[in-house]
């Protein structure tokens, strides 16, 4: 689940029920049925929309720091992290802890995309961590702390060489595909 700091954003309304409609003694079985047919519908409903609500995505704290201007995600020249890939994967391998829990449990996490802004004096903004769902409520605590670990892994990376477009830094959406295999 989340921490204690991580807000957590839900909707909230008031229950909805159907209408009753009052009808005479039901002595009438076609009547009966579609009363009761229409009452599963709403409940079935209810239910699904609950299962969906809760099971189609994580809880994600928003970025600690915005980008408050445009950004690019097609330049001339990509951002790139100082020393190049290679150096950019060792630095995310020493510093991404994976979770006991994954490993416990044998959860395979799949790929992660993690997606930030490269700003045109090469410092990182709006950091945010997708990854597929997950159903199970341990594989879900180790998964956040998978996704908090590679969130700070990279507010810990140092400034970047920003993205080229005519001749100037601009501000660059950078998309990274990362994969554990263990």
């Amino acid at each position: 689940m989340a921490s204690n700091k991580t807000p957590i954003y839900c909707l909230n309304w008031p229950m909805w029920w159907p209408r009753l409609i009052r009808y005479p003694p039901l002595t009438n079985k076609i009547r009966m049925r579609t009363w009761l047919v229409r009452l599963l519908q709403t409940s079935l409903f209810a239910i699904t929309l609950q299962m969906a609500l809760t099971t189609a995505g994580h809880a994600q704290p928003k970025p600690r720091r915005t980008y408050p201007g445009r950004f690019y995600t097609s330049v001339e020249k990509l951002a790139q992290f100082p020393g190049g890939r290679e150096a950019m994967l060792r630095f995310l391998a020493d510093n991404i802890e994976y979770p006991n829990v994954l490993d416990r449990i044998q959860y395979k996490p799949g790929p992660v995309t993690v997606r930030f802004i490269v700003a045109p004096d090469g410092a990182l903004y709006d950091i945010t961590v997708d990854s597929k769902p997950v159903t199970n409520p341990e594989a879900e605590k180790g998964m956040d702390t998978y996704r908090i670990s590679i969130i700070r892994a990279i507010e810990k990376m140092p400034r970047w060489q920003p993205a080229q477009l005519d001749g100037g830094p601009v501000a660059m959406l950078y998309t990274l595909p990362l994969q554990v295999d263990n």
